[in-house]
């Protein structure tokens, strides 16, 4: 049997003069829900602002390493998306190694723009010819609200966790 998750349910109390559901005790927004991991067949970085079932499907096709054929003849999951109320914004990082996905930071809207903070959930690891890294492509798909404000993305790239975050921009994505 497929697996369905719906997301509409999680959108339809939205509320015209916010955009994004804010986290009152943290006094930032947050997402209506993260998807993530480090297994997407997706070998190269790339970000996309979804806003559209058939750009939805494509890309939930290509991160699971299948085509529009294996749809029909396959067991695989799906997820469905009420694109009328929200959309979702695809970070695929690309090969790595040692990771356990992407963790979004945070998501603070401004006049004309929705930035989102990301980082990896990176660990380390030892022995053998490599160093014992454990290759992987690491995701995360971020469903919010539509907005049609540009949606920035940025990486925390430091480089030692006792530093502060160091953010570097990796899209800047229009409505469509």
């Amino acid at each position: 049997m497929d697996t369905i998750l719906a997301l509409s349910s999680l959108c339809p109390r939205l509320e015209a003069q916010t955009a994004l559901v804010k986290d009152e005790a943290a006094g930032q927004s947050r997402p209506l829900i993260v998807l993530a991991g480090a297994d997407s067949k997706v070998e190269k970085a790339a970000y996309y602002r979804v806003s559209s079932e058939e750009a939805w499907q494509r890309i939930w096709l290509s991160h699971l390493g299948k085509t529009e054929e294996d749809r029909f003849r396959e067991q695989m999951p799906i997820v469905q998306i009420d694109f009328k109320k929200c959309m979702v914004i695809a970070i695929f990082k690309g090969a790595a190694s040692n990771s356990r996905g992407l963790d979004i930071i945070s998501i603070d809207e401004q006049d004309d723009t929705v930035s989102l903070r990301f980082d990896d959930m990176s660990y380390q690891t030892a022995g053998g010819l490599d160093g014992g890294r454990v290759p992987v492509t690491p995701y995360a798909f971020v469903v919010i609200p539509n907005s049609a404000k540009l949606v920035l993305i940025e990486e925390n790239i430091q480089s030692l966790k006792e530093k502060p975050p160091v953010w570097k921009e990796r899209a800047m994505l229009k409505a469509e």
